[in-house]
């Protein structure tokens, strides 16, 4: 079982990046290029400096990967892996399909993570053995700053007892009953995992709503990817056409026209991290990727694997901490296995 500590401590992460990138969303944000052309802000340096102090001041034996600041004990038994923001693009246009990621792994494999959306007050969360849920935090008060300071063992445990219990976790449309959601609200599921930052709701406040059977406002449950196995059923989606080149390139067009919505291109572009928290919901059944860094996909490969997907390289491989591999992430297992054999087809032609 997670570490409540650590799993608050992820959570209370978030939160402070959320503040930052709202700080500077649709505003001047000091756009510069890195060495290898791509864009980076005020908002990624701030997010991602913040974030390293609260885990050298709490956690001083773990590692720290980042993408703007480079690596610290990356050997250590816990690493933290930082994208302050994953689609920095769309940061600068002001499209809220960005995210913070952050994941932590332990020996070198992922074991929570995090994307989090902090202008549609979204939150998509992963735990090694415990599942994934989705956090909708839109109809909250998004503004309340939280008194949450210092992510000592007393403060994140008071703040995150206050917030919403294990029901929280069920969608509206659960067919369960009041008697095993009552079950699993005793339960000893992640009660951090439906929890928003900024709720000022009591645990027995949520419970009086709950036995009044008011799901509808329980803005928190948990997801699974959704079993399309064929290909020609499966929406399909990538950064950008313009990243694959050469073999890359061939492989991903005819991919393309194997997938639903061909007459219309077959593949939806754009998203970043927003496509992957959308595959682990049930929206999306495919991505491929020529060229990621470990930033990129570990906390996004721990969310889709507890949500029933699979994330792995072109050859079916294990996700590490690597660079720039490339990878694909499935639905479920027969729709992964299907499109390696696409891959490996193409790639010997």
């Amino acid at each position: 079982m997670m570490d409540q500590n650590l799993i608050n401590f992820a959570n209370f992460l978030a939160d402070e990046s959320a503040k930052i990138a709202k700080k500077y969303f649709r505003l001047p944000n000091g756009e510069e290029a890195k060495l290898d052309d791509t864009p980076v802000t005020k908002a990624d340096r701030e997010i991602e400096l913040m974030i390293r102090n609260h885990i050298q001041k709490n956690y001083p034996n773990h590692g720290i990967i980042g993408e703007e600041y480079g690596n610290i004990n990356e050997d250590s038994e816990f690493v933290w892996v930082i994208d302050p923001i994953d689609g920095t693009s769309s940061f600068i246009i002001g499209r809220p399909i960005f995210g913070t990621l952050i994941a932590l792994t332990y020996n070198k494999k992922p074991i929570l993570g995090i994307i989090n959306q902090p202008i549609s007050h979204e939150r998509w969360l992963g735990i090694k053995g415990q599942g994934a849920w989705f956090i909708d935090n839109s109809s909250q008060q998004a503004a309340f700053d939280s008194n949450f300071s210092q992510p000592n063992q007393a403060s994140a445990q008071s703040r995150f007892n206050s917030d919403l219990p294990q029901q929280a976790l069920l969608s509206a449309n659960s067919r369960q009953t009041v008697g095993d959601a009552q079950s699993r609200f005793n339960s000893d599921l992640p009660q951090q995992a439906l929890l928003s930052a900024n709720s000022r709701q009591t645990v027995g406040d949520a419970q009086s709503r709950f036995n009044k059977g008011d799901l509808k406002e329980f803005f928190s449950h948990r997801i699974i990817t959704r079993q399309v196995t064929e290909i020609k059923d499966a929406v399909m989606c990538s950064s950008s056409p313009f990243y694959f080149q050469n073999e890359d390139r061939k492989i991903l067009e005819n991919l393309t026209k194997l997938t639903k919505y061909q007459n219309i291109g077959g593949i939806v572009y754009g998203g970043d991290c927003y496509s992957f928290a959308c595959l682990a919901m049930g929206l999306i059944d495919i991505i491929i990727e020529p060229g990621l860094k470990c930033y990129d996909y570990a906390a996004t490969q721990i969310i889709i694997q507890e949500a029933g997907g699979v994330i792995t390289d072109w050859q079916g491989n294990d996700l590490n901490l690597r660079s720039n591999v490339r990878v694909l992430a499935c639905a479920n297992f027969e729709l992964h296995k299907k499109v390696l054999q696409i891959i490996k087809n193409f790639s010997y032609r």
